[in-house]
């Protein structure tokens, strides 16, 4: 499901819930570009190359809450667009992430941000289960503020929580190394 307007892909105060999204060859519900004011709830997505995306900060992208959706079975890649990477949702600017369960996922489970292009994310109150990443966020220069916080990970393949500089992990363990990244705060999840 992607969200178009005028300009095309901006577009303000869109509500997305209710819907069940199956086997999506893409991303399952994309917030993209121009967007303002985008709610996205109560969904249910099962199979799909990435679940949530609500991006391009870039070009204006924000303003976002996610919450109460189920996110699961995230294939390890796009049969039609090469550069989608596998996460369960995925988050830049303005936004909201809570209260979600993001389960099975070869890649990371909730991304707060990409290289620069991180501004005011919460994540608080998600269950993500089985990804490789649980919850990462962005610790490229240039990236703004986030605060992960009373989250439920479990069965992390990799790493629990982790920094990320665009693709690459840069610091395999946010919690031991939460000094050395003020930008973001992250306290009081729970990791099995």
């Amino acid at each position: 499901m992607r969200l178009l307007g005028d300009p095309p892909q901006h577009h303000r105060h869109v509500r997305v819930s209710g819907n069940t999204c199956l086997r999506s060859g893409e991303v399952a519900i994309f917030s993209e570009f121009g967007f303002s004011g985008s709610l996205i709830a109560d969904n249910l997505i099962d199979g799909a190359a990435l679940g949530i995306s609500m991006t391009n900060l870039d070009t204006g992208g924000r303003l976002a809450i996610c919450s109460g959706n189920l996110v699961r079975n995230i294939a390890p890649a796009s049969a039609v667009n090469p550069d989608t990477v596998p996460v369960g949702i995925f988050a830049e600017a303005d936004a909201v992430v809570t209260g979600n369960i993001v389960e099975d996922v070869p890649g990371t489970g909730i991304l707060a941000g990409w290289g620069p292009y991180l501004r005011d994310v919460l994540v608080t109150d998600n269950l993500v289960r089985n990804a490789d990443i649980g919850i990462a966020a962005s610790v490229a220069p240039g990236a703004g503020r986030a605060r992960i916080a009373g989250n439920l990970i479990t069965g992390a393949r990799r790493h629990a929580i982790a920094g990320m500089a665009w693709s690459e992990v840069a610091a395999p363990d946010l919690v031991a190394e939460a000094a050395a990244h003020p930008h973001l705060a992250i306290g009081e999840n729970t990791i099995d």
